[in-house]
């Protein structure tokens, strides 16, 4: 975990992203040489299950979430898990 920095907390969830400055292991996309795959670690921070996620990051010039077709650029993605407590 020392190669992550905390991203985001509430007494519910907390996020941790993978450090650029710390980690070489940021890995290119084989497919599209101009995307990047970013590790981030949910932590359930409460008693009980968390059942429904969306994440969103706000698009910059420099990087852009990557979202289903036909998803504009403000639309949050369901995260496809649960996390138990």
């Amino acid at each position: 975990m020392s190669n992550y920095c905390l991203l985001a907390e509430n007494s519910y969830i907390k996020m941790m992203l993978e450090d650029a400055d710390q980690v070489n292991d940021i890995q290119g996309n084989l497919q599209d040489g101009s995307q990047v795959v970013v590790s981030v670690i949910f932590e359930n921070k409460c008693e009980s299950f968390l059942k429904s996620m969306e994440f969103n990051v706000l698009d910059s010039l420099n990087s852009k979430l990557q979202r289903p077709e036909g998803s504009g650029a403000h639309d949050a993605l369901s995260v496809p898990f649960q996390l138990p407590p």
